[in-house]
Parts: structure tokens; C-alpha cells; sequence
């Protein structure tokens, strides 16, 4: 019997649209004390299927809001209904909302800026759509401490909820020059992919241990890139230094990810510690934006870009 099956029942057995419980209710229905997370983070109570207790609710045809001041979740029926399947057996249950956060702001940010400059432009221009999407508190280059080192995190900002997220960003490109809505663009070959990998999945890690420690309700890690070869699967072959770090479509990533044996203390130089994630993650890529029907023939085409967009949350145990 999986942990949030008892209220998984009351829900489907609930005959109106809404009701209300405390969590202390809550924890006599499940027979079991609710992690502390759900106490303290907003994001815990989060209606999408990647956390396993929203299965509960969703699976019912249910949508929560948590009061977390009052010790209390109202759960709301969502209109049409969804399909019901119990927590354990939740095979094709679709999320009953609309897009989540991190899927309207990229599809906002492609709409104002189908290309960046540089990173750095990429960081402002999503500042500036984020503050449009109702954001609020953003802050560029917020400084942490991690082992003993001042870490600068792309962007952290408040939701409509205030729950604080987490960002950080990569930009890579390949070489391309061209005219793009009466701009001048001229991309560098920024090349050193593993170096490149190793550098996002430590963004991952960094975005998990301020998660953890309360420092950000959750996080969001995004690439963009016109280099095919990062979501394209490549060479498997032992040679290969980076296979643990591969971040292309499909593969999932969990765990201890470090360099091959045999790879140089050139390649590495700096990026020596191998890197441990929590959670896993499904890589899947989304097409960014194509700018080739809108340039100048004789433009030198960007080819097209792609996104690999990340969201970490707290543990369930924390």
C-alpha cells in the first residue's frame, strides 16, 4: 500500500468540490506524521506528478493550496475532472492545470528573445519576463557560500506564492553570424563540452543544497544552445572522458557522476570533485526557436536552438 493511498480514497470518495483539512487530519487519515518539508515548503504541496504524494490529489481529480501558517490544505476538485488512478498505478495520469511556471516563462522568454548575445543577456532578458509573469524580489548574481566559496547563482526570485526559486543558466553556442530583427549578432565557438556538462549538472548539485537548506523553495537549471551535440547521444566509447556527465535526450542522470579514469588533469583541471545528485533527472529538450525563415540568405544561420530546462525540489524527507 503506497503512503498517500488513504487519502487518495477520501478524496475520490469526497463528494464536493472542495474541502479542507488540517494537517493534523491529515496525518490521522495517513496514519503516519507528514514530513517536515510539508511544514515548512510551499513547494511540497506542489500540484505536479513529480511529487509522489501529489499523485494523491491528482489522481483523485483534486488540486491543493496549503496554508502553512494555519496547518491546514484545502483541496479544490479541478473543473472536467481527470482521469483517476491510484497513486501506485499512475501510468499516463496528465497533470489536470495548465503549463507550470518554468513552461509559460520559457514560452514568453522565446516569444521576446528567440537569441542572446551571451549568457549574461540571457540572464537579463529572463529577469525581465519573469518580473512580467508576476515575479517579484529578482535578484542577478546572488552570492552563496558553498565549502567555503562565495558562489554567485544566476537569479533567485519570488513566485506569486512567495516561494523563492532557485536559477542558473548556461548559454552555448556555436559560431554564426547574422541579422536578427535589426540586430547584429555574432556568436562565438565556445567548444570544451565535457567541460561544459561538467559545469551544468554542478549547477544541478548547487541548486539541490540550497534547496535543501532551506535557502530557496525550489530551482530551476537551464540550458540553451544551437549545438546539437549536447542533446544528440554522441560516442559511448570508452575513450570518451565525459560519458557520466552526458546530459543528452533521453538519458537519465542520477547519483555519483564523475570523469572517465583515464582523463587528463588538463581536461579537468579545476572541476577535479566528482559530483553527487539527489534526485534524477529525465533530460528532455524542447525546441527553443529557428531564426533560418527570418535571416538574410547570405546571414551565416545559427541553426536552430534548444532548451534543456531542469526543476529541483525539496526531498520529500526533508
Amino acid at each position: 500500500m503506497g503512503k498517500y493511498d488513504a487519502l487518495f480514497n477520501a478524496l475520490d470518495r469526497e463528494p464536493r468540490d472542495s474541502c479542507s483539512y488540517s494537517f493534523a487530519e491529515l496525518e490521522a487519515l495517513l496514519g503516519r506524521p507528514l514530513p517536515n518539508s510539508a511544514r515548512i515548503h510551499a513547494a511540497w504541496w506542489g500540484n505536479h506528478v513529480g511529487n509522489s504524494q501529489a499523485k494523491a490529489w491528482l489522481g483523485a481529480g483534486f488540486r491543493v493550496r496549503a496554508f502553512l501558517s494555519d496547518e491546514r490544505a484545502r483541496f479544490t476538485r479541478v473543473e472536467g475532472g481527470a482521469e483517476k488512478r491510484a497513486p501506485g498505478h499512475e501510468g499516463g495520469l496528465q497533470e489536470p492545470e495548465p503549463k507550470g511556471a518554468l513552461e509559460r516563462v520559457l514560452a514568453r522568454l522565446t516569444r521576446r528573445r528567440p537569441v542572446f548575445h551571451s549568457e549574461a543577456d540571457l540572464q537579463h532578458s529572463l529577469a525581465l519576463v519573469m518580473s512580467q509573469s508576476g515575479f517579484s524580489e529578482l535578484r542577478l548574481e546572488r552570492p552563496f557560500r558553498f565549502e567555503r566559496q562565495v558562489i554567485n547563482l544566476d537569479l533567485l526570485a519570488r513566485d506569486r506564492q512567495g516561494e523563492r526559486v532557485a536559477i542558473e543558466l548556461k548559454y552555448w553556442t556555436k559560431a554564426a553570424e547574422f541579422t536578427f530583427a535589426e540586430e547584429d549578432f555574432k556568436l562565438k565557438s565556445q567548444g570544451a563540452q565535457p567541460l561544459s556538462r561538467y559545469d551544468f549538472w554542478r549547477d544541478v548539485s548547487r541548486v539541490e543544497t540550497l534547496v535543501d537548506e532551506g535557502l530557496a523553495e525550489r530551482g530551476w537549471v537551464i540550458a540553451i544552445t544551437n549545438e546539437g551535440g549536447y542533446w544528440r547521444p554522441g560516442s559511448s566509447a570508452s575513450a570518451t572522458t565525459d560519458v557520466a556527465l552526458r546530459l543528452h535526450e533521453g538519458r537519465e542522470v542520477s547519483g555519483t557522476l564523475s570523469w572517465a579514469e583515464h582523463t587528463g588533469q588538463g581536461t579537468k583541471e579545476g572541476r577535479e570533485t566528482p559530483l553527487s545528485l539527489r534526485s534524477s533527472y529525465l533530460c528532455r529538450w524542447r525546441d527553443y526557436s529557428d531564426l533560418g525563415p527570418e535571416l538574410d540568405p547570405e546571414d551565416q544561420s545559427p541553426g536552430p536552438f534548444r532548451a534543456l530546462a531542469l526543476e529541483v525540489w525539496p526531498t520529500e524527507a526533508s
